[in-house]
């Protein structure tokens, strides 16, 4: 009866939102291969977040709106650039040149890139969020104070998301070279075999 109501359920969820949920579970599969993953994850979101937010120790308070501005018209920018860098960030010279192993390791290196890229995404607009809250939040002053360090952690967290964007893109490229360097050297060497067994024939 319960399977019948469900399915009776699905069919008024929008289609984008079901393919969405797939998505986000493999995701979460992909995410927990690595051992302590959770941990992992919430380590490297805390950390960021807890440094940026004790800056607000020595950093004033009483953020200027314009700084605000600035901040959120960098992270709308930021937030562009992960999206483009996830939709062609899987796609490369060179990969069809793999082999079977070489193709299933580099899926593999990819995948785990796009759901760090999606975090990196989400931090970017989660600090999108609290400075939007802060601009909102014009007629409350004592508001925007209690909002400062929650920016100061939620900037802390995307420089550090942002820092690590390089290194995976260096990562994937590095992998592409290092297989198409592999492959080049196998043709190299089976060249000089072969030219080795028709010196050899002709003696």
């Amino acid at each position: 009866m319960w399977r019948r109501k469900l399915r009776i359920l699905s069919l008024a969820i929008p289609d984008e939102w079901m393919s969405a949920y797939r998505a986000f579970c493999h995701m979460r599969d992909i995410a927990k291969q690595t051992p302590f993953a959770v941990v992992k994850l919430l380590t490297s979101l805390a950390v960021p977040f807890f440094v940026g937010a004790m800056c607000s120790l020595i950093l004033p308070l009483n953020i200027p709106e314009g700084f605000v501005n600035a901040y959120l018209a960098s992270v709308g920018v930021l937030s562009g650039f992960v999206v483009t860098l996830m939709l062609f960030g899987g796609v490369g010279d060179g990969t069809e040149d793999l082999r079977v192993d070489q193709a299933e390791r580099y899926g593999n290196i990819v995948l785990y890139l796009l759901v760090s890229q999606t975090i990196t995404l989400a931090c970017f607009v989660a600090s999108l969020a609290v400075g939007t809250v802060w601009l909102l939040a014009e007629a409350s002053p004592v508001l925007r104070v209690w909002l400062a360090p929650v920016i100061y952690g939620t900037a802390g967290l995307s420089v550090v998301r942002l820092l690590l964007l390089p290194a995976q893109i260096y990562d994937r490229h590095l992998f592409i070279i290092e297989s198409m360097k592999e492959q080049k050297r196998k043709a190299r060497n089976a060249e000089l075999d072969q030219q080795s067994d028709r010196l050899a024939a002709m003696r």
